[in-house]
């Protein structure tokens, strides 16, 4: 069974049922689906494979939670990042890890914009709810606007007879 498996069988059982809760913030599992789509989609769009990785630094919300399953329906890694770390350690890890892309929490985008250059592996770096973004950084929502909320089917299975 593969993660998003299960978001899928939430959804077409309960869509309406809450899939998570931050704050004042639900989403049900029928909005959370759409948004996955949209991540996974995206990701495959961004030209990500098979096994390549995409990281994300940011504290627990349901983006990260989001991005999760989105990886999972595109078939990448996620390659989730401790806030905590001093930017040369995200760095380490960022490059070792050889992620395409990198997600980034509002928070952190200062921090990640520091270390940018030293970051050899990332094609795509994408800020998540942040009121400014350095040059060369995307919106995350502007990110997912034109992907499309239907399942990538990268997982179809194809009969060998």
């Amino acid at each position: 069974m593969r993660l998003h498996d299960i978001l899928d069988h939430q959804a077409r059982e309960r869509p309406s049922a809450e899939f998570a809760v931050q704050g004042a913030r639900r989403i049900s599992y029928r909005d959370a689906l759409g948004q996955v789509n949209r991540i996974a989609n995206a990701l495959i769009a961004a030209g990500l494979e098979k096994g390549d990785r995409v990281a994300y630094l940011g504290k627990n919300s349901i983006e990260h939670a989001l991005m999760f399953f989105g990886s999972s329906k595109a078939g990448v890694a996620p390659v989730p990042l401790n806030y905590r770390l001093a930017p040369p350690e995200l760095g380490y890890i960022i490059n070792d890890a050889q992620a395409k892309l990198l997600l980034v929490a509002a928070d952190f985008v200062e921090a990640v914009d520091g270390i940018r250059r030293e970051l050899g592996s990332v094609e795509r770096v994408i800020a998540i709810d942040a009121k400014s973004r350095p040059a060369g950084w995307q919106d995350f929502s502007a990110w997912l606007a034109d992907a499309p909320a239907t399942s990538p089917g990268r997982w179809a299975c194809r009969s060998s007879a």
